[in-house]
């Protein structure tokens, strides 16, 4: 509860925090006495959130990891999307050359999305940012996991060569270890 005293006829409070409801008593005085007051209440506007806080990401299988994070601690707003974004680190692949570059899900009205189609047997860098109408807060801290090793292809280029009457032999082509 603070007080102020206005020579004018209107007065600008600062300091005050984001999306936050304030009472403000209006009231005049003179000489005499203080007039009774009027009541008006008044939100400030919104801002940047901070970051989600919790964040957790744990293997679903192979190929996806479910991500799961609570809300910020400080929404400053009406909280309207969170932003995934992750990229790989290391892998046993050589064969996507777009398994380094940045990607991003937008999540709504939810604090856990999967993040799917990911390459097996590899590691991920993943943060969560919220945003309000404002925009994106900061992203939380960087979790980081790996998934699975998956199902194996089967061997191909399968060659047959007869050795002798009593022997064969086979020849193949092992399969890519990330698959």
């Amino acid at each position: 509860l603070k007080e102020k005293v206005a020579n004018d006829a209107f007065m600008e409070l600062k300091g005050l925090e984001p999306y936050s409801e304030y009472e403000v008593r209006v009231q005049a005085s003179n000489s005499r006495a203080l007039s009774a007051g009027r009541m008006i209440t008044g939100r400030t506007l919104e801002d940047v959130p901070s970051s989600p806080v919790n964040v957790l990401a744990v293997v679903a299988d192979n190929t996806s990891l479910l991500l799961m994070w609570d809300p910020p601690t400080i929404p400053n707003g009406i909280i309207l999307f969170y932003r995934v974004e992750y990229f790989g680190v290391e892998t046993t692949s050589t064969a996507n050359s777009s398994f380094y570059d940045v990607r991003n899900l937008t999540v709504y009205n939810v604090t856990s999305t999967f993040i799917n189609d990911l390459v097996s047997l590899s590691i991920y860098n993943i943060t969560v940012a919220a945003a309000t109408s404002i925009g994106e807060g900061p992203p939380s801290s960087v979790v980081v996991n790996m998934t699975e090793e998956g199902i194996p292809s089967p061997p191909t280029n399968i060659i047959l060569i007869e050795k002798s009457s009593t022997s064969l032999m086979f020849e193949w082509e092992s399969p890519p270890p990330w698959s």
